[in-house]
């Protein structure tokens, strides 16, 4: 299957996808598609793991906006459930999921990051990662505050979100957003070096242990999403 907004790469026994929307890889209703279809066909593909990454020194500037304001409140619903699909297929996936943050990761981009395994991010001063909705008008949804506060505490994830904080790469790293930080010629070397750590593992070992470690924050999610809060 091919996926126009995505460029997949197989490397060894994992494969790398890079973001494939202009420049800022925005999060429009085709690229989270064609990212969710890719997430969940994954297990049928001979590779492990995949790293995620973008390009140039941005992630992803996270949810089209604009794509968003042309529409009426029904495409918004469906882009919303869309999105959310997305989420939750990545946040359930079996298999180790890496983010390679290359540059500036806001709002959906961020959303993207913490809902894999591991995030090596880009270091420098101009780089920034957070979720920003409440500048923007976008309300976070208690499943969202569910993954933010899993990596980096219910306190920090409360405050974060109701200012609106973007952090750089070092406070990423001493908070818990990211896992490390690497030089941005470096950082998807490093993602594939931590892929081939998780795969030297037994595999079936690995991907149930990680299931075992979600299956409170899944269950979190789910029971937000089925009770309507999608946006």
């Amino acid at each position: 299957m091919t996926y126009d907004k995505l460029h997949i790469s197989s490397k060894e026994d994992y494969e790398i996808c890079q973001f494939n929307n202009g420049k800022g890889s925005a999060l429009n209703l085709t690229m989270i598609k064609d990212l969710s279809g890719y997430i969940s066909d994954f297990p049928s593909r001979p590779a492990k793991g995949v790293i995620l990454t973008g390009q140039g020194s941005i992630f992803s500037v996270g949810l089209d906006i604009k794509e968003l304001i042309a529409q009426d409140p029904e495409e918004t619903k469906v882009f919303f459930e869309a999105f959310f699909s997305l989420l939750m297929n990545m946040v359930k996936a079996p298999f180790p999921i890496i983010s390679a943050v290359n540059g500036h990761s806001p709002a959906g981009g961020c959303v993207l990051a913490i809902a894999s395994d591991y995030r090596v991010m880009a270091d420098g001063e101009k780089f920034r990662i957070g979720l920003n909705e409440l500048p923007v008008g976008i309300m976070a949804t208690p499943s969202i505050f569910h993954l933010y506060s899993f990596w980096i505490g219910k306190r920090t994830a409360y405050h974060y979100l109701m200012t609106g904080t973007q952090v750089g790469p070092l406070e990423a790293k001493q908070v818990g957003l990211v896992d490390e930080l690497a030089k941005p010629e470096e950082v998807l070397n490093l993602a594939e070096l931590k892929m081939k750590e998780y795969l030297q593992y037994d595999y079936k070992t690995w991907c149930g242990m990680k299931q075992n470690l979600r299956l409170g924050l899944v269950k979190d999610m789910e029971d937000d999403l089925n009770n309507g809060h999608i946006k």
